[in-house]
């Protein structure tokens, strides 16, 4: 496999598999953590234009506001695809009166966050390789009870090409029902060659077991057209066991 394959691997990965660093079914992350000593397992099938794959993503609480996830991407069926794995810590600062840094505003409940990842991707024929590092400033504002938006600014830096870029996602949640749970969202960047093209997604969740075991689906379709990166719309269904104590 060449360079320029291999280049067009990582950003179908980048591209393709944005939920595998964030909690389902959104790709755009929240700034909440697992509570200490509680963790939660996530898998989910995504079909691509192309290709199939199969995820896998559990996360940790290590303490109040800190969080580690890892994850695993395996492609089905399909010995050209690569896989995938990364690993994300993340932390919520208190104030010193132990709340959640920001807090209520004019607009709403404000909590905010970091996020610092890592991510590696295997091409077929070749050995692990890094494929970027990233880090986020994380921001969810809770509007009402049925509103709240959540945005991701962040910066990344992809280490086959050697390029830094800027990241930003936004996303718009509802929640009609305790069970219910239904978002829109858009990830863009400054370097769409290196990075990907603006993906934008919807989907939904319903809580089989509130709290405890829920299931999704999500569409996801660039925008605009770019070399390496099949047209056409991304789906996943997933699966998601929460509350785990440890």
């Amino acid at each position: 496999m060449n360079h320029i394959q291999c280049a067009a691997w990582f950003v179908l990965c980048a591209t393709l598999s944005p939920a595998a660093w964030s909690h389902r079914p959104l790709a755009t992350d929240d700034a909440s953590t697992t509570d200490r000593r509680t963790c939660q397992i996530e898998g989910w099938q995504q079909r691509a234009p192309t290709e199939k794959f199969l995820v896998v993503a559990p996360a940790c609480g290590l303490a109040a506001g800190l969080e580690l996830g890892i994850n695993f991407t395996h492609p089905i069926a399909s010995p050209s695809a690569a896989r995938s794995a990364g690993i994300a810590l993340k932390w919520l600062p208190q104030r010193g009166d132990g709340h959640w840094w920001l807090g209520s505003t004019p607009v709403g409940e404000m909590t905010a966050g970091f996020k610092f990842s890592a991510a590696y991707a295997r091409p077929p024929g070749q050995s692990w390789q890094r494929q970027d590092i990233t880090a986020l400033f994380l921001l969810s504002t809770t509007v009402n009870d049925v509103l709240s938006v959540h945005t991701n600014l962040g910066v990344t830096r992809n280490h086959l090409q050697r390029i830094n870029g800027g990241l930003l996602n936004l996303a718009l949640v509802a929640t009609p029902s305790e069970r219910v749970l239904l978002f829109v969202e858009s990830q863009t960047n400054n370097r769409r060659a290196a990075l990907g093209p603006t993906l934008n997604s919807l989907g939904g969740r319903w809580w089989v077991v509130k709290e405890r075991f829920s299931v999704d689906i999500t569409a996801s379709r660039t925008s605009g057209s770019q070399s390496g990166v099949p047209s056409g719309t991304t789906y996943t269904m997933g699966l998601g066991w929460y509350n785990l104590a440890l």
